[in-house]
């Protein structure tokens, strides 16, 4: 292929600028696939490394990349004004018609898992599915046609700088930008509609729905909202702006922020699911959970494996809501004696040195009466068949003699 000559300087100085422009945004908006992988990898599970979300993502991140790289091949031959293969805007040309192609491929796949075919008519698969399609293969078909025109059309000795502008003025490349505009204006209509469903049923789970939501609205903007305003602003530029390259710069824009996108949606995706942590024991035996983000925790008044709620369970055993710790109720006997039931020994231990401690009364006990007391318990245990721990008292004082005397005997 031939190499061109140096084109005058009063028309190469203003193409510099240009040049230098494009430079700095598309190696700024490169720099940021590097950080965006790794956090893909962090984000995704080993065992999806293979599937086709992931490597489509990767392909679209190497394209970028070299993409980026040939630019930045091509700026700095042409700054410094060094003669640049006419070939290499055909490389360029395809490239930029192949990688939003692949990015439309990796939406393709998460249309797919929102629409899954199985689960749909025919007529309404068929609807969705076909329109979809067509586009992808319409715009492989633009592409193939647009190389093929330039290999036959495009003449050996034009130059880097001449060979790109008559590309900017071919008509396959409004076409591509047409085609893409609809492509994504339908996706992200079947998108939005979705979002809209989701909001409009109400039978689905709620956090489960909310997280849903979230994440299909970060899909939406990210991979169709930004696109799709880009691609207006491309083909206004290409009909109202003849300099490629400033056209060329809400190309490379796009590009990037497209392939951004397309991977923050997938790490919004995978990392949601990720992060999720699974269910407490107490939800597994029939508790029903309260999900927080990403924590989940078992609900107080949930029913236990019983069918027993906790709340009831606190009303049977005497535990009131507005109290620190859990205390014993005193109930009234027919006998005209007070009942003190199911309660620990160390609960009721530390009731009673707290209400000594308030009444001012001692709290030390005479070891000959705790003796006494445990022998007539031991007495009692030995008539009497093995019950809940009951103490019949009169008076608080007793109560008091009562605890501490089997607390010393455990």
């Amino acid at each position: 292929m031939a190499v061109i000559a140096i084109p005058p300087l009063s028309v190469a100085l203003p193409e510099m600028r240009d040049g230098l422009i494009l430079l700095v945004v598309g190696t700024v908006f490169a720099s940021f696939l590097i950080p965006a992988a790794i956090l893909l990898f962090f984000f995704t599970r080993p065992s999806s490394w293979g599937g086709p979300l992931v490597l489509f993502n990767i392909c679209a991140i190497v394209l970028g990349l070299v993409q980026q790289s040939i630019f930045i091949y091509v700026i700095i031959k042409t700054t410094t004004i060094q003669a640049v293969p006419t070939g290499i805007v055909i490389v360029i040309t395809a490239m930029e018609f192949l990688l939003p192609i692949c990015v439309q491929a990796i939406l393709l796949i998460r249309l797919v898992s929102v629409y899954r075919p199985r689960y749909l008519a025919t007529k309404l698969r068929l609807a969705i599915y076909i329109p979809v399609v067509a586009f992808k293969v319409a715009r492989l078909v633009n592409a193939g046609i647009t190389v093929q025109y330039l290999l036959s059309h495009m003449p050996n000795d034009a130059g880097v700088i001449i060979a790109a502008q008559i590309v900017w003025g071919t008509k396959y490349v409004k076409i591509e930008w047409f085609l893409q505009l609809f492509d994504d204006m339908f996706v992200s209509g079947l998108f939005v509609y979705k979002l809209y469903s989701s909001f409009r049923d109400g039978s689905s789970v709620q956090d489960s729905w909310r997280t849903t939501l979230r994440t299909l609205f970060y899909i939406v903007v990210s991979n169709f909202i930004f696109p799709i305003i880009f691609n207006i602003a491309e083909i206004a530029v290409i009909f109202y702006d003849t300099n490629f390259l400033h056209g060329l710069v809400v190309v490379t824009v796009n590009c990037y922020v497209t392939i951004l996108g397309v991977l923050l949606a997938t790490i919004w995706g995978q990392g949601s699911a990720r992060g999720t942590l699974p269910a407490l024991a107490g939800a597994k035996e029939g508790h029903k959970s309260t999900a927080m983000t990403t924590l989940q925790f078992a609900s107080r008044n949930a029913p236990n494996a019983g069918g027993q709620t906790s709340q009831d369970a606190d009303d049977e055993f005497g535990f009131s809501e507005d109290e620190s710790m859990p205390s014993m109720k005193m109930e009234s006997s027919t006998r005209g004696s007070d009942s003190i039931t199911q309660g620990s020994m160390g609960e009721e231990v530390q009731e009673k040195r707290l209400s000594a401690s308030s009444t001012g009364q001692p709290t030390g006990r005479s070891r000959t009466t705790l003796r006494e007391f445990v022998t007539a318990v031991d007495v009692q245990e030995r008539t009497d068949p093995p019950t809940p721990v009951s103490v019949y008292a009169s008076d608080l004082e007793s109560f008091h003699t009562a605890a501490d005397a089997i607390y010393d005997a455990v």
